[in-house]
């Protein structure tokens, strides 16, 4: 019954509000990494915050330019080449399909002048990767991770992506005490500010079967 990913096709503002909550009072500039269709940049700009960001899909940057956002071509291991700096970089979903996570929050690092957002499967709930995922993680590994790349945990939290059919959808509460009950905790979310890091300084990045460890 579904597997631990986004899908665009049902992206409701139910499941991108909680993102909403883990933005830090002040934040007045995001750019968003991996913007997809552009939901999350939407839902951000109707809330009043400048926002941008990149994709490596053309079709998808052109879409989103056709619904007036400020978007390029681009890939997260080279933002700093993309964007100048912004209070908040926001990275959903897209961490766990990259072949260096660790450059990538590197490079976002230099981008944000204060906060990263991120958010990824919880390598711990009783769902199948999809076959795009070279990476999975737990609450430990991204904790490392971030650490390595310089970043400092404000709220890492344990969320719920719902994966259920749409049959079984019911109300967003009816539906995360259905998800909880079937798959436990789903996804991870976490918001991280610029610091000097912290934690160990090895073990990031749990590989999923048949891919690689993250290495440095």
């Amino acid at each position: 019954m579904g597997s631990i990913h986004i899908n665009y096709n049902t992206f409701r503002e139910q499941q991108y509000r909680k993102y909403l909550d883990y933005i830090p009072r002040g934040t007045r500039t995001v750019f968003d990494v991996g913007f997809g269709r552009g939901e999350f940049l939407l839902a951000l700009k109707a809330r009043g915050y400048t926002v941008s960001g990149c994709d490596v899909d053309e079709n998808l940057v052109r879409w989103a330019e056709r619904r007036g956002l400020d978007v390029k071509l681009g890939c997260a291991e080279n933002l700093s080449q993309v964007t100048g700096p912004v209070d908040l970089v926001t990275c959903l979903h897209v961490l766990e399909h990259l072949d260096s996570p660790l450059a990538a929050l590197r490079e976002f690092c230099k981008a944000t002048r204060r906060y990263v957002l991120i958010a990824v499967p919880n390598a711990y709930a009783k769902l199948p990767e999809i076959g795009s995922h070279l990476y999975s993680f737990n609450h430990q590994t991204l904790m490392n991770l971030a650490g390595r790349a310089e970043l400092e945990p404000v709220r890492v939290s344990g969320e719920f992506i719902n994966v259920l059919p749409n049959v079984l959808r019911f109300t967003p509460g009816v539906s995360r005490l259905l998800i909880g009950l079937i798959y436990g905790s789903n996804e991870l979310v976490g918001l991280f500010k610029k610091g000097g890091g912290f934690g160990p300084s090895r073990g990031v990045g749990e590989p999923v079967n048949g891919s690689h460890n993250v290495s440095v």
